[in-house]
């Protein structure tokens, strides 16, 4: 939490920066903001991983999984990763079909793993194509991560899956990361209950494939449990005798504005005692012209939501002390 809270304020407030009009103005600020934005999930990305590891060694680290459809997880990370392969003249392309076998998998983990492979690929590779495809046989799927790179010699391939491995390459005398991806995804991929696996040529380049188990009954829509309707009797407290902020704002239907409502009219309120979040916060939303309503507490939140009752939405910080 230390680390990420002032990391997401610096990342939040330059993409707020970065996307005010004033900034479009000046080519070049522009261009140094988008550095820093980039560097900045570079080492967001980096805490994470970190932290997984740390869970992995404790055997905390847990996954959700559920139906998965592959192919907007693949198109999605290879659009986050395309502008890194473009600087490289690389060519990043998803063959993965659009509407092929679900998986029984998290997508946030499935997307993190993805992210390794792919930034490996571009990381080790000067020319070419790098490449996601998928297939399937009856009881897996198996997603593969091809490039025309450097390739990897066999002795060494062990040990590119052991935590803070590195391979020496001819393409960079001092390769960047830190040797965590490879390890990480190789667990990632046996917590779901496939197997992480590489083939490779010297000069000729690799292909890093990984198999996840499909969905059985791919007829079922999806795994998710519905939350109960805000206006349902079991999600309302129906006792009308009240005299406090807290007890009556739980008896109190908040009003749902019409999806049709521009967003200059809707109301949202910030629920953080971090000062500098909530700024953060009130920038983003700001871009939108949508109305920020303020506080610092979740006893004086409830006061507002009892004397507001056209606020649209609610973020709330769940780590503030009290």
């Amino acid at each position: 939490h230390q680390f990420r809270t002032p990391l997401n304020a610096i990342i939040g407030m330059t993409e707020t920066v970065i996307n005010s009009k004033d900034t479009n103005k000046i080519p070049e600020l522009a261009s140094n903001l988008e550095i820093i934005l980039s560097n900045g999930k570079k080492l967001s990305s980096l805490i994470d991983d970190i932290l997984d590891v740390s869970k992995l060694l404790e055997n905390t680290l847990h996954i959700n999984c559920r139906k998965t459809n592959v192919y907007p997880i693949v198109n999605s990370t290879v659009h986050i990763l395309q502008n890194e392969a473009k600087l490289k003249q690389l060519q990043l392309i998803n063959t993965v079909p659009k509407n092929f076998r679900h998986i029984n998998a998290d997508p946030y983990r499935l997307q993190q793993i993805l992210r390794h492979l792919i930034t490996n690929a571009i990381k080790y590779s000067q020319e070419g194509c790098i490449r996601v495809s998928c297939e399937c046989n009856e009881t897996h799927m198996t997603i593969a991560v091809t490039d025309q790179g450097q390739g990897i010699d066999n002795d060494d391939i062990e040990s590119i899956f052991e935590t803070f491995g590195q391979v020496e390459h001819s393409c960079s005398d001092n390769p960047e990361g830190t040797g965590i991806g490879l390890a990480l995804s190789k667990k990632l991929v046996e917590l779901h209950g496939g197997q992480l696996s590489v083939q490779s040529h010297l000069n000729e380049g690799s292909t890093f494939s990984f198999t996840i188990p499909l969905v059985i009954d791919d007829d079922q829509d999806t795994y998710f449990t519905p939350l109960p309707s805000l206006n349902s009797p079991s999600s309302i407290n129906q006792d009308k005798q009240t005299s406090s902020p807290e007890e009556q704002t739980s008896n109190h239907k908040l009003s749902r504005p019409s999806s049709s409502t521009p967003l200059s009219s809707k109301i949202v309120l910030i629920v953080d005692d971090d000062p500098v979040n909530r700024l953060v916060l009130k920038g983003i939303l700001g871009l939108k012209k949508i109305s920020v309503i303020e506080s610092d507490s979740g006893k004086r939140a409830l006061e507002i939501l009892y004397h507001h009752k056209n606020i649209s939405l609610v973020i709330l910080d769940y780590m503030m002390p009290g």
